[in-house]
């Protein structure tokens, strides 16, 4: 069994978290711009007389990329965040293959390409998953997930997408693989 540093996980969540909050941000104020370049289209432009009829395009201005900016990310750790010890015969035991995981427990659910964990608990997932791991719980749950000989390949931001939670611990075992998807295109439900 591997363990990996439990910092550099959850501060890999942290800045995931960040960099949703700013593609949300990128996106909003990119509709807002283009309502109002709608709204300047629309209106009728006064011509000049013998000047014969123009047409107006409006001007669309390109997003800008999002720009990331390492700094300091400070997590408090307690022991149980240090934790590497689980139990497949007392917590879920998640399989996926493809696009799809079973699950047997109320506090995580499975839909096409999506894992969605909403309670608190530990969580080993095993197998292949074309899709997200989706991390929704409320703020004082403590998530541990077990990461065992797992593939996870996110087309839609990242492959471990922490939402909410008090804390989420990641424990490695045996060769894992996490792809994040080369653009950000978070659905924000």
């Amino acid at each position: 069994m591997k363990i990996y540093n439990f910092i550099t996980l959850i501060c890999y969540l942290l800045i995931i978290n960040f960099v949703a909050s700013e593609a949300t941000k990128a996106s909003e104020t990119t509709k807002a711009k283009e309502t109002n370049n709608a709204n300047v289209a629309k209106q009728p432009e006064v011509v000049k007389p013998n000047e014969g009829n123009k047409t107006v395009e409006a001007k669309k201005e390109e997003p800008k990329p999002i720009q990331l900016v390492p700094g300091p990310v400070s997590c408090e750790f307690k022991g149980k965040d240090n934790g590497e010890e689980y139990d497949p015969s007392k917590d879920v035991v998640i399989e996926c293959a493809a696009k799809t995981c079973k699950v047997n427990d109320n506090g995580a659910a499975a839909a096409v390409g999506l894992l969605s964990i909403k309670a608190a608990g530990t969580y080993i997932i095993k197998g292949s998953l074309e899709g997200q791991v989706r991390i929704e719980a409320a703020p004082e749950d403590f998530i541990h997930l077990v990461l065992e000989n797992v593939n996870i390949k996110s087309s839609e931001g990242p492959a471990i997408y922490g939402v909410s939670a008090n804390k989420i611990t990641i424990t490695l075992v045996g060769e894992n693989s996490l792809t994040d998807s080369p653009f950000i295109n978070l659905m924000l439900n």
